[in-house]
């Protein structure tokens, strides 16, 4: 009797998929007794096969429907739970791999340390970096969904900020350098602010998964390179002179173009991880001269050559 039921809500199913997709309707066969049911998916096909009785002969049924990507233009709620899909292509076919487009918003906070030496140093407690880096990103899951490559295109800001008796300084947009302050004055803070648009390419592997209200979670580890298009950049000191609060701000054009960052990131719980990233060039035009009179090295800027640790929320 079970099998009678499964056998008719199969055929019924099929009859109203093909109505939906406009063609012509299928009639309903009810077996009055049924010996098996066989339904196989070779990845490629799927196939049903019905055999039993009809009107007291002997009788089977057998559907076969090729297997198909599956598109979705619509935004819904992907497996993490800062994610959102715009778009899905989706296979049946487990081994071949799925592309979906979406909006991740999942940020990085974390302090820097310029590793440029004493000359350019920072307070590592206070400068920090504010990272988006996957406001749209691209994804290609490979099969088994374990590895995943993706392109993503977000933002970096960066500050740089000490609070010692030296500072940065920029009279123009061709200078950029380290100074002093004024005789007599007591320093606040001086620092130096970089914006960049940023395209990072990232290996993805998933190491763990999670039932939760929503479905699976995936627990992820990331790997891989960051360009930097960096765009602005400012200098700002603040200091006391004569009972006053004295502000002087720059905007000194020293900037690299395009520079390029290491990024690895690990998630720990339920989307909440830590991650680290390091500058492979300075994002200051730095170009050496030497004085081979007094045997010293000059630079035309500070190197300012960042390497992050922080958290990051959102996968």
């Amino acid at each position: 009797m079970k099998l009678q039921v499964f056998s008719t809500i199969i055929l019924a199913l099929v009859a109203a998929t093909s109505f939906a997709q406009g063609e012509k309707k299928d009639s309903i066969t009810t077996f009055h007794d049924i010996d098996s049911v066989v339904i196989s998916d070779n990845g490629k096909q799927v196939s049903v096969m019905i055999k039993g009785a009809k009107n007291g002969k002997d009788a089977e049924f057998l559907l076969n429907e090729p297997s198909k990507y599956v598109e979705k233009q619509d935004v819904n709620y992907s497996t993490s739970i800062n994610e959102f899909r715009i778009f899905d292509r989706e296979s049946a076919d487990q081994t071949k791999p799925t592309y979906h487009l979406s909006c991740n918003l999942g940020l990085d906070l974390g302090m820097i340390r310029n590793e440029s030496g004493s000359y350019a140093k920072v307070n590592s407690f206070q400068s920090a970096e504010i990272s988006w880096l996957n406001a749209l990103k691209y994804t290609v899951e490979f099969p088994h969904r374990r590895n995943a490559l993706s392109i993503g295109l977000g933002f970096t800001w960066r500050n740089f900020r000490r609070t010692d008796d030296r500072r940065f300084c920029s009279t123009d947009q061709e200078t950029f350098y380290i100074g002093s302050y004024p005789e007599g004055s007591k320093p606040k803070f001086s620092r130096f602010k970089v914006f960049s648009i940023s395209v990072p390419l990232l290996w993805e592997h998933t190491y763990r998964t999670e039932k939760t209200a929503k479905g699976n979670y995936r627990y992820k580890f990331q790997l891989g390179p960051v360009l930097n298009f960096n765009n602005y950049s400012s200098v700002m000191t603040r200091y006391d002179l004569n009972d006053k609060t004295i502000t002087e701000v720059a905007k000194p054009d020293q900037l690299v173009p395009i520079t390029l960052d290491l990024y690895g990131a690990i998630d720990i719980w339920k989307g909440l991880g830590i991650y680290a990233r390091m500058a492979f060039t300075s994002l200051t035009d730095v170009t050496h001269s030497y004085d081979y009179l007094n045997h010293m090295t000059y630079s035309s800027a500070p190197e300012m050559h960042p390497i992050s640790l922080g958290v990051k929320w959102g996968f």
